[in-house]
């Protein structure tokens, strides 16, 4: 004889197994479990925990391997297989894998460890905090969604070979070289900031333009301030707060502090790549040698390392991946060891990022699942 289960007993086994899959609910409803217990806290006694950590994200063999940085050591764990690029943001990271973008919430270990799938065919992405924007380039056309993300995609600009969201503003470089802004919501009207534009970058309220013709221009304030020419002859150039930097098709590397018409310093020749970050300056020389100098313009050079293929100066930290493969971190004055290393590396990203834990309010009982 068949035997038949009440409703009740398959609504309880469907929820136990929904229960068992999801980490999320499976955590949630552990504390509400707890209200049986007398000592047991109520899910309202716990709190959100926010704090700031550096963290390093890192590709080897493929693989999306995600470190906390603590007492100059990191604590590795793995992320996510076959990727191709990653993107660290404040509060979110982004992988792209098998042709595919997925982005992850807040780094909590509660909840953000859900990965979305935002898009499968676009050719470049980018987070940015304001508003948790994002935004995919899809066969020439520019769509940037804000909020959460189910959110729909909105449809901005087409005939896009460029673009960037910083702030409040997003840009974009068109087929026929034209850049356009846009400051606040994403329906605001496009602004015809330049033509014949070979790279742009947004920082703050300034604007910085190459031209095809290696003119650097750079306005700041509304997006209709007028245009100063910077430097001619410019191969490439950033903007960091209040410094411009340039590195000259000759391999020079300038820098100007302050405002729009202050004298170019000069800083090294033979460069292949520069970097801006706060007060510290880092060259790549074309024989591979990563300097770095902290303070003022006129500041001594500190030489830090050889055989670099690409680096990264972020806050107190400075990352170098060498010749082979090898990356190595360092935290704090610029003479110290590297203490941090890790080999068979592609790619690495270090970044400041916002991270949530939970632990129990004050003058509750009981304890934190999971720890």
């Amino acid at each position: 004889m068949k035997k038949h289960y009440s409703t009740p007993t398959i609504a309880f086994f469907l929820f136990l197994g929904f229960f068992l899959l999801s980490p999320k609910l499976h955590y949630e409803c552990l504390a509400q479990i707890r209200l049986h217990n007398p000592t047991g806290p109520w899910a309202s006694d716990y709190r959100d925990v926010k704090e700031e950590r550096d963290l390093v994200g890192i590709i080897t063999n493929n693989t999306f391997h995600l470190g906390t940085v603590k007492d100059r050591k990191i604590f590795w764990s793995k992320e996510y297989d076959d990727v191709s690029s990653f993107q660290l943001e404040k509060k979110r990271m982004a992988v792209v894998s098998k042709g595919q973008l997925f982005v992850r919430g807040e780094y909590s270990r509660y909840d953000g460890y859900f990965w979305h799938k935002l898009h499968d065919n676009f050719t470049a992405y980018q987070l940015e905090p304001y508003r948790n924007r994002v935004g995919v380039l899809s066969q020439g056309t520019l769509y940037v969604k804000e909020g959460a993300p189910n959110r729909l995609w909105e449809n901005l600009h087409q005939g896009v070979t460029n673009f960037q969201l910083k702030g409040k503003r997003i840009g974009v470089l068109t087929t026929d070289g034209k850049l356009k802004v846009k400051e606040g919501s994403l329906n605001e009207l496009w602004v015809d900031e330049h033509n014949d534009v070979a790279s742009f970058q947004l920082e703050g309220d300034r604007i910085g333009v190459l031209t095809k013709t290696g003119d650097l221009k750079v306005k700041e304030g509304s997006l209709s301030g007028l245009w100063v020419i910077q430097h001619p002859g410019v191969a490439s150039f950033q903007l960091s707060n209040n410094r411009i930097g340039v590195l000259t098709t000759a391999g020079e590397v300038k820098v100007k502090e302050g405002s729009l018409s202050e004298l170019w310093v000069h800083q090294h020749n033979d460069i292949a790549s520069f970097k801006l970050e706060g007060d510290r300056i880092g060259v790549l020389t074309k024989a591979g040698d990563l300097k770095v100098k902290a303070g003022s313009l006129d500041r001594l050079w500190v030489p830090e390392h050889s055989n670099v293929v690409s680096f990264q100066l972020k806050n107190e930290f400075i990352g170098v991946l060498t010749t082979a493969g090898e990356l190595k971190i360092k935290e704090g004055e610029l003479n110290r060891l590297w203490d941090m290393t890790n080999p068979t590396t592609t790619a690495f990203q270090i970044e400041r990022m916002h991270v949530i834990d939970r632990e129990l309010k004050e003058n509750r009982k009981g304890f934190v699942w999971g720890k």
